[in-house]
């Protein structure tokens, strides 16, 4: 079965780390070996919520039939870059790292001019200060998950599993949910009853995808179940049960 990733690092399946142990592998990577699936795309830390749109296009534009698209909706307020630069910087101011150390890594790739990285960064950091409205981000917001919840309506050859990062994320997704299969929870909410969890999200906890090597393969488990057997969850809301896991 064929698979796609949409959203940020909630299912990133960080393939970079092509050889580590299962214990730092994120649930979305174990769902696919575990059930050895056909992965076509990943998840990316720290993105927004049109970075997923905006790669689920072009899949359509291809044409590549997925039977399984999973999307997270992440935070409101992140913001967009196709620019692997911006986005590494759009990454650390959204999960709240020091910014110095990526910019120093970015120098020192070549081609790329040393005044660039730190103007996007002052050009960010301004534009939260001085042009950032929260209404009209939320606005935006609830428009795109409304597209992304519509997508069942139009490719019913794919099977939708929507899953929230956020509370926010989760209310605008009970309102608007029709088709697919809307997972009623918030990956925040769990990272952040974690035992041991560091701090409120978005951070940079250093768990891999936030959750801990247990939770990870709980989720993993979880999701398998939903995957074999989607036309039990079809157009339905999976009732998620936080107790299952390992919570404060």
């Amino acid at each position: 079965m064929r698979i796609g990733f949409f959203g940020d690092s909630y299912c990133d399946l960080v393939y970079k780390h092509v050889d580590t142990p299962r214990s730092y592998k994120p649930w979305a990577r174990r769902l696919v070996e575990d059930n050895n699936l056909e992965c076509y795309s990943s998840g990316l830390g720290g993105s927004n919520q049109f970075y997923a749109i905006n790669q689920w296009l072009q899949f359509v534009e291809k044409n590549i039939r997925l039977d399984f698209a999973v999307f997270t909706f992440t935070w409101h307020d992140r913001l967009y870059s196709q620019s692997s630069f911006n986005q590494e910087i759009f990454s650390a101011i959204a999960e709240k790292r020091d910014i110095g150390p990526i910019i120093k890594l970015l120098n020192t790739w070549d081609n790329v001019e040393i005044e660039y990285p730190e103007k996007v960064k002052l050009a960010t950091e301004y534009y939260y200060d001085y042009l950032y409205n929260e209404e009209q981000s939320k606005f935006n917001y609830k428009l795109q998950l409304q597209y992304i919840l519509k997508l069942p309506e139009k490719f019913p050859d794919t099977n939708f599993i929507f899953i929230p990062n956020t509370e926010f994320a989760r209310t605008i997704a009970l309102d608007n949910f029709t088709n697919g299969c809307l997972i009623n929870f918030a990956f925040e909410t769990l990272s952040n009853r974690e035992k041991g969890s560091p701090g409120i999200m978005p951070i940079n906890c250093n768990r891999v995808g936030h959750l801990s090597d247990r939770n990870n393969d709980l989720i993993s488990i979880e999701f398998s179940k939903i995957v074999l057997n989607y036309t039990e969850y079809k157009d339905k809301i999976y009732e998620f049960d936080y107790n299952k896991f390992d919570i404060e």
